[in-house]
């Protein structure tokens, strides 16, 4: 069958492989959401207790990100997402694909150990094969689904900072990935009428804005301690991100907030932030408290 998918309403960007469709009438709760793009259109509901997020990584091209509730996807010590890999000359198949990405995988970490997990039974008799990693320089445990389609692969990821979150995770993960529906490969999009609006919410106000605050601009170069951000094994984005952060009186950094930067770097940078230390700024004598921005480069 051809789907045909209208524009009214969604703000498509052309450099991504999938954009994720919801339907503002459901009555899942918001959990459930089609995914599509070139060669495909697929479906998928997030797991129970899970949030299904179409808005956190739509400016860099993740458009279904998946974490617990009450949590989020900068923050949470266990996350989800899905995208697509697609066949190509040098990726014809499936076992290809799975090869590159491990390879990919070692050329950052060299100890990375692999293994074979058990397959997930999936939608019209099919099934998705499983890799778990672990071992890697930033100590992550993480999964990775790989479901087979004619033109493409589509892959489901679970990322872990430890080895408890990723286990009580797994059963969530098999539950995203069990959720998943291919629609069909035959993709038409409707454009009507374009709509462009922000994906990310009201404007946060800047640290600079609250009362009582200093605000001293870039702080990079006033930090007597500023640890380089760690970001998980799998993630290949590279980019700036700006973290906006407030800074007590003792040099402690005890607000932190994106204010731009890919998703997927986002949880490191603020990390990375939190841990930044400052000498105290002294106006006439008297410990203040300061704001600004710490900008981290991720090649």
């Amino acid at each position: 069958m051809k789907l045909k998918i209208s524009l009214v309403a969604l703000l498509v960007l052309a450099v991504v492989s999938s954009v994720l469709a919801q339907d503002e009438d459901s009555t899942d709760d918001q959990r459930s959401g089609i995914l599509y793009g070139k060669n495909h259109a697929y479906s998928v509901t997030a797991p129970t207790g899970w949030v299904l997020d179409n808005k956190a990584g739509v400016n860099q091209g993740v458009h279904a990100v998946f974490y617990p509730v009450g949590s989020s996807f900068a923050r949470a010590t266990a996350v989800m997402y899905t995208n697509v890999w697609m066949k190509d000359a040098e990726h014809p198949d499936l076992n290809s694909i799975i090869e590159a990405d491990i390879r990919k995988f070692r050329e950052r970490s060299e100890n990375l150990k692999v293994s074979d997990a058990a397959a997930i039974a999936i939608d019209g008799g099919k099934k998705a094969l499983v890799k778990h990693f672990w071992g890697d320089v930033h100590g992550n445990f993480e999964a990775i689904a790989y479901i087979d389609e004619p033109k493409l692969a589509v892959l489901f990821v679970l990322s872990s900072q430890t080895k408890k979150d990723f286990d009580t995770s797994l059963s969530a993960f098999e539950e995203l990935v069990k959720s998943y529906s291919f629609l069909t490969e035959d993709v038409e999009i409707v454009e009507k009428e374009r709509e462009t609006f922000t994906t990310t919410g009201p404007p946060i106000p800047s640290p600079k804005e609250v009362p009582g605050i200093v605000s001293k601009g870039l702080l990079n170069g006033l930090a007597i301690d500023l640890p380089k951000p760690v970001s998980p094994a799998h993630v290949r984005a590279k980019g700036i991100v700006r973290v906006e952060v407030v800074v007590d009186e003792e040099g402690r950094v005890i607000s932190a907030t994106v204010s731009s930067g890919h998703v997927l770097l986002r949880a490191a940078a603020i990390n990375a932030a939190r841990k930044a230390r400052f000498a105290p700024t002294l106006i006439e004598g008297k410990a203040v408290r300061i704001s600004g921005v710490i900008v981290y480069q991720f090649k």
